[in-house]
C-alpha cells in the first residue's frame, strides 16, 4: 500500500532536501523549474545558517528556475546537460 503525502508533508521533506544541497553544495546551476518553495526555503535556510551566500541567487529565481548543484566543473555540467536540450519548434502554416 502506498501512502499519500500531505502537501504539508511534501513541502517538509523538499524543505530537508534543499536545505541538505545548500550545505553540500557551493557550486549552483539554474535550469527551468518552479521557483517559489526554492525562494522560500532559501530564506529559511538563511536565517537558520546565517549563510547568506545563497540569498545572491534571489534575484534570480524570476519565472520558472531549476537548481542543479554539483561540486563538479559548472562548464562541464552545463555542456552535458545542453547535449539533451529539447529544441521547441512550431510549425506556422500560412
Amino acid at each position: 500500500m502506498v501512502v499519500k503525502l500531505s502537501n504539508a508533508e511534501k513541502k517538509v521533506r523538499y524543505d530537508k532536501r534543499l536545505c541538505s544541497l545548500l550545505d553540500e553544495h557551493r557550486k549552483v546551476l539554474i535550469t527551468v523549474g518552479k521557483n517559489t518553495l526554492i525562494r522560500r526555503f532559501i530564506r529559511f535556510h538563511t536565517e537558520k545558517t546565517g549563510n547568506k551566500d545563497f540569498l545572491n541567487l534571489l534575484p534570480l529565481l524570476v519565472g520558472n528556475v531549476r537548481l542543479i548543484f554539483t561540486k563538479g566543473d559548472l562548464k562541464e555540467v552545463s555542456e552535458e546537460i545542453a547535449k539533451y536540450k529539447v529544441l521547441n519548434i512550431i510549425n506556422v502554416i500560412f
